[in-house]
């Protein structure tokens, strides 16, 4: 006896038959035992089935206990995870606070080490610094004793040299005397000029006595006692006094108008000698100072000229003249230093001119000049960008600062900068020059792009375009291009921004920039439907929907855009929306395989639906109009059979399904369905009959009504070969992207087919077996009434008495 499947109800039988006695067996016929056997399994059928069904509740409620406590277990586990995690997050807080207050207790340490290692030599350090502090002391008193004495023989030398100088004027100015003049003529005149020199030298050596008292020493050393020559003196010859101060400011007057006499002659040397006696008789006088700088500067002693300009503007409020020209004297010795290369003395000379006359654009750019040469290029922009602030009107400015940038490598603010200076100055020649350079180097950034482009390496690609476009940034070309490097490398963002942005920068009045702007607006929809793409793969239909209405608004002559959505309406349920979108793709492309099988599948989805509603004869009608635009799936044929056999059209049914295993003879529910129609019938006999035939003849009829395309390449599950009708633009240069490829949109017909038919597999193999161990009964044959009229016939069964061995 066969013990494989225990507890199942044919063992029940067995048992059951065991127990009949065998006394009771022997008078009895085969046909009799036989109906008492099967009346004796009726009666213990239902035990056994309940055995059955009582054992599998108590095995789906030990699994289910089994699953509670395994969720218990994990959730303690998730607990003392969580717990292990917080505990040892508290004890690296309290390591790394033990670690700072070891970090600052090593700090106060090292302070102590130090402090006690300075304490010993503490001492000697304070003597030292008692012996410094008394140097230094003696040193400021000797100091201020050689400054007092330095300052009185300056005195003296002043009053020696004011001596020489009242010396040579005496010897050049004194009266030349005729012979005829008597003898005491001479004597008095030289009395008279004694006397004055005394005179003017006591009033210069002079310091208490009074003038008077002098007068009368020097009247007592010429006449003694005599009066009578006092009194003639007194009478005819009274000597005027003389101011010192007359004599000083008449030298200084000599000397300054000889000094411009030298200049008129040119003779700058000597008329810096000149005005500087000048200035030492008189060292308050700011013209004096003035014309000494200007003589100074005519020797190219720039440094004199602006030291004697700044004692003069420190006299007296600074004239305007006065502040011109100690800038021209600051930027003739910054340009100086320019050209020795000293570019910071330079500099320095340059930005003091500039403080002087803020509206000097030349010192402004000598001062950005010398910044240049340090390599402080960001300061020089600085610089030009706050003179833009207040001159916005000078391209040269423009100028400066794009050359600073190109230094810099900064295109894109170079290239702003050079159409700024060309908007104020079309013709400005440095800016023309400068933005042919970039051009030509945009252009052959763009070239590098394209190469890269074409052998597929769009990551260079971009990199390369990018730096066409820092060098011409408003091209609208580059955009157009750099927005469909991005569509390739799926970065969907940026190629919307640059499409649009060279959908703005092109000029709808010039052709080609039309031409330009149909190019970005038609990459633009292709971005917007390659989005969509994405989406659909991510499983974001309604997203996907949203990108390709904006494609649909500029672009409504591609199918493939119709069949996108459709497919995205499609996955959101939306099968009327879908198969609109269809229809009007449909309209397009009336010879597109993949649009027809798309219909073809949505109407059949349709159909089902109503199926499963009861509607059969709207189901029937939605699976023919998928039968039309798809006649090659096994699918709808075996669905329509079945509604068909709802409406009891028998016949059309079983042609439906015997179409089906022609379209497929390996479909297990194409085989079961025709089983079903067929019942008692083989395959083969089936295949040979005249429906078969009939069948045959509606299939070929509909495959010569395909287009030319599909019938010459045409596989078992009516799947075109050629790539021609599929998802591709046939005849187009142009490539769109779909949500699902003709090869996909097949794979997912036979996904779908072969998952029904493993689930019939699974549902065969979950049955037991149909071999029977008890008591056979071979069959009795009887004569069958041939009807040529119907379509099947009907074989029966009968049984004759044998004897068990």
């Amino acid at each position: 006896m066969d013990n494989r499947y225990p507890g199942s109800k044919t063992e029940g039988k067995r048992e059951a038959v065991e127990q009949i006695p065998e006394q009771s067996i022997e008078p009895k016929g085969r046909l009799q035992r036989y109906h008492e056997t099967q009346a004796i399994m009726r009666l213990e059928g239902p035990q056994h089935g309940q055995l059955s069904n009582d054992k599998k509740k108590i095995f789906s409620f030990t699994l289910g206990m089994l699953n509670q406590h395994i969720d218990e277990i994990a959730d303690q586990l998730s607990g003392i995870q969580h717990a292990k995690d917080t505990e040892k997050d508290s004890c690296e807080a309290q390591l790394a606070e033990v670690q700072r207050d070891l970090e600052h207790i090593k700090e106060q340490l090292n302070l102590e080490n130090l402090l006690l290692g300075n304490s010993q030599p503490a001492s000697l350090t304070m003597e030292s610094g008692m012996e410094k502090l008394t140097v230094l002391e003696e040193t400021t008193v000797q100091k201020e004793e050689v400054m007092n004495n330095i300052a009185l023989l300056e005195e003296k030398v002043k009053q020696l040299k004011k001596k020489t100088l009242l010396a040579h004027d005496r010897q050049h100015g004194s009266p030349v005397v005729n012979g005829s003049d008597s003898e005491p003529c001479y004597q008095t005149e030289d009395l008279r000029l004694e006397s004055k020199q005394d005179m003017v030298q006591g009033q210069l050596l002079s310091t208490s006595v009074n003038e008077g008292d002098i007068l009368q020493a020097q009247k007592k050393k010429i006449f003694g006692s005599s009066q009578i020559f006092l009194n003639m003196e007194d009478k005819y010859f009274k000597i005027q006094p003389i101011s010192f101060s007359n004599v000083v400011q008449d030298k200084v007057t000599q000397h300054y108008e000889r000094g411009l006499k030298h200049m008129s002659t040119q003779q700058y040397e000597s008329a810096v000698v000149s005005f500087s006696k000048a200035i030492e008789l008189n060292p308050e006088k700011a013209k004096h100072y003035i014309k000494r700088s200007e003589a100074f500067l005519q020797l190219c002693d720039f440094k004199s000229a602006a030291l004697n300009l700044q004692k003069a503007c420190s006299f007296t409020q600074p004239r305007k003249e006065y502040t011109e020209l100690l800038a021209f004297i600051f930027y003739l010795q910054g340009q100086c230093l320019f050209e020795r290369e000293c570019y910071l003395d330079a500099l320095e000379y340059f930005t003091r001119s500039s403080e002087l006359q803020p509206l000097n654009k030349q010192c402004h750019l000598c001062s950005i000049s010398c910044l240049a040469a340090l390599g402080r290029h960001a300061e020089c922009i600085r610089l030009v960008t706050k003179w833009l602030e207040e001159e916005q009107g000078n391209p040269d400015l423009y100028v400066v600062r794009a050359r600073l940038y190109d230094y810099l490598n900064q295109a894109s603010m170079c290239y702003q900068d050079l159409q700024s200076a060309l908007s104020l100055h079309p013709q400005h020649t440095v800016a023309c020059t400068m933005q042919e350079k970039l051009m030509a180097k945009a252009e052959e950034a763009k070239m590098k792009a394209i190469n890269h482009a074409v052998q597929g390496h769009f990551h260079e690609a971009l990199k390369k375009i990018c730096i066409a476009l820092e060098y011409s940034p408003s091209s609208a070309e580059y955009h157009v291009f750099r927005g469909t490097v991005y569509r390739k490398l799926k970065d969907f963002s940026p190629a919307v921004d640059d499409l649009v942005l060279a959908m703005n920068l092109c000029d709808a009045q010039e052709p080609l920039e039309m031409q330009l702007h149909s190019e970005a607006e038609l990459q633009l929809h292709l971005t917007y439907n390659d989005f969509a793409v994405h989406c659909y793969t991510k499983g974001f239909y309604q997203e996907g929907v949203l990108l390709l209405n904006k494609a649909l608004n500029g672009e409504q002559n591609k199918k493939e855009l119709y069949v996108n959505r459709g497919d995205c309406f499609f996955q959101l349920g939306e099968l009327s929306f879908a198969l609109a979108d269809y229809e009007q793709a449909l309209e397009l492309d009336s010879t597109n395989w993949g649009i027809h099988t798309r219909i073809a599948k949505l109407l059949d989805e349709l159909g089902l639906k109503t199926q499963q509603s009861r509607q059969y004869q709207q189901a029937e009608l939605h699976f023919s109009e998928a039968i039309k635009h798809q006649p090659l799936l096994p699918q709808l044929f075996l669905h329509r059979s079945q509604v068909r056999h709802y409406l009891q059209n028998i016949t059309d049914a079983q042609m439906d399904a015997v179409i089906s295993i022609l379209l497929h003879p390996n479909s297990n529910e194409a085989l079961l369905t025709v089983m079903k129609f067929f019942p008692g019938k083989s395959l083969e006999e089936i295949l040979r009959s005249k429906l078969a035939n009939a069948a045959q003849c509606v299939l070929h009829r509909s495959l010569r009504e395909l287009p030319v395309a599909w019938r010459e390449h045409i596989h078992s599950f009516g799947k075109p070969e050629v790539e021609a009708s599929g998802s591709k633009n046939s005849g187009s240069k142009l490539e769109i992207n779909t949500c699902l490829s003709d090869q996909q949109l097949m794979a997912e017909l036979i996904k779908a087919r072969r998952s029904y038919d493993s689930n019939i597999q699974e549902a065969l193999n979950s049955k037991g077996p149909f071999q029977s161990h008890g008591p056979h009964l071979p069959k009795i044959s009887r004569p069958e009434n041939k009807n040529p009229q119907a379509s099947h016939t009907w074989k029966t069964l009968s049984f004759r008495e044998t004897h068990v061995g």
